[in-house]
């Protein structure tokens, strides 16, 4: 079960995380904010208000996914349960996330989990994203929030492993939110946050998220060893 303490913690992780989805989505965001800037009065708030739609769609999109992950994990739980290895989803997830964090690091260097090109390649997602990039409606930015927010990136990828094993679809959609709340100020601030930080200051932010994916990972298989009643 997860407590304030995991939101908090997903929390900051999806802040150290920031220059990475800069990268990533940088893109997207110039897509939408093109048009705002060239045209018409009241730009600031029109900008502003489109990049609070992008990320009311980024989490949607996170939520969604956190509570399959969280739902997914109970399933896997209750089966597991079933044959005396209570915990197991969470001590899995927690190797997993620990492996991953130290790839971060170099420890691992093949050990990642950065496949972005699965989904950016696809057919279905280029077509989806150039509608949305070319439509009129106003709700444009979250369009495109939402579709961006299945790109399968390798921290995505370790949040949901840590939702999984919260073993709660509701807690597992909690953690994504929490997550994608931290990550949507470098997005209101993408371009700025890139120059501000340099590129000594990103791979900085790269190893703090890396060591707090590690941690993480310990909290996970914590988790896992209290539901498996060996600690």
């Amino acid at each position: 079960m997860a407590g304030g303490v995991d939101y908090w913690v997903v929390f900051v992780q999806g802040l150290a995380v920031s220059g990475h989805c800069v990268g990533m989505c940088g893109g997207f965001v110039m897509a939408y904010s093109g048009a705002v800037v060239l045209s018409g009065q009241n730009r600031a708030a029109r900008l502003a208000l489109a990049h609070l739609l992008f990320n009311l769609g980024r989490m949607f999109t996170f939520s969604t996914l956190g509570f399959l992950a969280g739902w997914l994990g109970s399933v896997a739980d209750l089966a597991a349960k079933a044959q005396g290895l209570q915990g197991v989803v969470a001590l899995v997830a927690g190797v997993l996330m620990i492996f991953l964090g130290l790839g971060g690091l170099g420890v691992f260097p093949g050990f990642k989990l950065e496949r972005e090109e699965l989904v950016a390649g696809s057919g279905w997602f280029q077509g989806a994203m150039v509608r949305a990039v070319r439509s009129q409606s106003p709700l444009k930015p979250m369009v495109i929030g939402s579709l961006v927010g299945f790109l399968p990136c390798g921290a995505l990828w370790t949040i949901l492993l840590y939702a999984a094993s919260a073993g709660s679809g509701p807690e597992g959609m909690g953690m994504l939110v929490a997550y994608s709340l931290g990550t949507t100020p470098a997005l209101f601030g993408v371009g700025m946050i890139a120059a501000w930080l340099g590129q000594v200051g990103r791979r900085r932010l790269n190893v703090v998220a890396a060591l707090m994916l590690i941690a993480l990972g310990g909290l996970a298989i914590y988790r896992g060893l209290i539901g498996s009643g060996w600690l």
